[in-house]
């Protein structure tokens, strides 16, 4: 069978039964994914899915019901790992999803969103305990454990890492284990821990011990929910409304068409339509910014000229699969933008920003500053802790949010 790269369904609320929900609508791909066929459709989720789904449904929903948000997941789904994004249109609750080839993939993924960026705050902040394990030819065991995950997951050493599973909402089997052995790949995945009365929110670092290629060493560290949310929403994603806050600024979402290998305007706001009526722009960005942000999945900015006038650009990659947020200011405005919302910077850490918002390495900017780089990492770190973000993404966030 040919692989299956997109799925989608849909819940909803039983018309005949309150407080029951149903499968309303399933793609042909994820029916094949299931092993299912179309008399599922109408079936109730508590018949069709495994109690830590529907858990994990009534949650989501929840959560999604109140935000007015999507929420973004990686799932296991039949021994393959899925991004899933989930909406909520009326009160129907839709799925998307698009497969994670490798364990390359599930790392850059978490590259565009602030999992990556979290070493400081994840030590600093939350308590770690971690786990051993040797992968052997029964499987992948226990070689060593810290005392709380023996508590939690009843797990000690020579016993399979696999009996623990099943206290996860999206981890299934040891395929994650076997691509970061594979491709000898740090990887970071947020997830939900449930035994008994016990749910915690957890990030887990799986870190490969290349030495031998056999062991991994997974920490865990426990979060708050309102932390846990925060990733893994659709941190980049903008409505029709949001274009009303945007007064000097030209705002666009472009889309890639896979097929066609071409980018297109799906909205924009009134500033973007007249600069793109007077200068021949989807060209200019898409080969300055969409191509190099398909390349890279990461955010772009690029000082350009338009009818002689410099413009700062910025692409952001959506966590939606094909999506791309484009911001352009004029490059005089960007001055006043960073004294507003700058003030607690310093001259130097100011100098750092500005060139940080155009795109310069660090490497590149430590050439314009004629200072070593890692006075540039230094620096750049203080900038973030006192910013209250943890990458250029975020950094630019906070700059277009404000």
């Amino acid at each position: 069978m040919a692989l299956i790269r997109e799925i989608m369904f849909t819940i909803d609320e039983d018309p005949c039964f309150t407080s029951s929900f149903i499968l309303t609508q399933a793609s042909t791909g994820y029916l094949k994914l299931k092993n299912w066929d179309s008399r599922v459709i109408g079936m109730e989720i508590d018949i069709l899915f495994n109690s830590r789904f529907v858990e994990f449904f009534h949650e989501i929903r929840d959560v999604i019901t109140n935000s007015g948000e999507s929420l973004i997941f990686i799932k296991e789904i039949e021994g393959s790992f899925w991004k899933l994004e989930v909406n909520q249109v009326s009160k129907s609750i839709i799925f998307f999803g698009t497969v994670i080839n490798n364990a390359s993939e599930l790392r850059d993924y978490y590259l565009s969103s602030e999992l990556d960026y979290m070493d400081f705050y994840l030590k600093q902040k939350h308590y770690k305990d971690s786990v051993l394990i040797k992968n052997t030819e029964n499987g992948f065991i226990v070689d060593s454990i810290g005392i709380e995950i023996e508590k939690a997951t009843g797990l000690s050493p020579g016993r399979s890492i696999s009996e623990a599973f099943g206290y996860f909402n999206c981890l299934e089997s040891t395929e994650i284990l076997q691509s970061c052995l594979r491709e000898n790949i740090t990887i970071r995945h947020l997830d939900t821990f449930r035994r008994g009365g016990i749910k915690k929110r957890v990030v887990l670092e799986l870190i490969p011990l290349c030495h031998n290629n056999k062991y991994i060493l997974i920490s865990c560290y426990a979060i708050e929910d309102e932390l846990f949310y925060r990733l893994i929403k659709n941190r980049v994603g903008i409505t029709s409304k949001d274009f009303n806050y945007f007064a000097f600024l030209h705002v666009a979402v472009y889309g890639y068409i896979e097929s066609i290998k071409k980018f297109t305007v799906i909205k924009r706001n009134i500033n973007f339509a007249c600069l793109a009526e007077k200068n021949d722009l989807n060209e200019i960005i898409t080969h300055e910014l969409l191509e190099p942000c398909l390349r890279q999945h990461f955010l772009i900015s690029r000082i350009i000229e338009l009818g002689g006038v410099s413009y700062i650009a910025v692409a952001l990659p959506s966590v939606e699969s094909n999506d791309y947020l484009v911001f352009l200011v004029k490059y005089d405005k960007m001055n006043q933008i960073i004294e507003e919302c700058f003030s607690s910077l310093t001259p130097r850490e100011r100098e750092i920003t500005e060139l940080i918002i155009e795109g310069c390495s660090t490497k590149r900017i430590a050439i314009e500053l004629h200072i070593a780089e890692g006075t540039v990492k230094k620096t750049t770190s203080n900038i973030y802790k006192k910013l209250g973000v943890y990458s250029r993404v975020g950094l630019m966030q906070y700059v277009f949010g404000k």
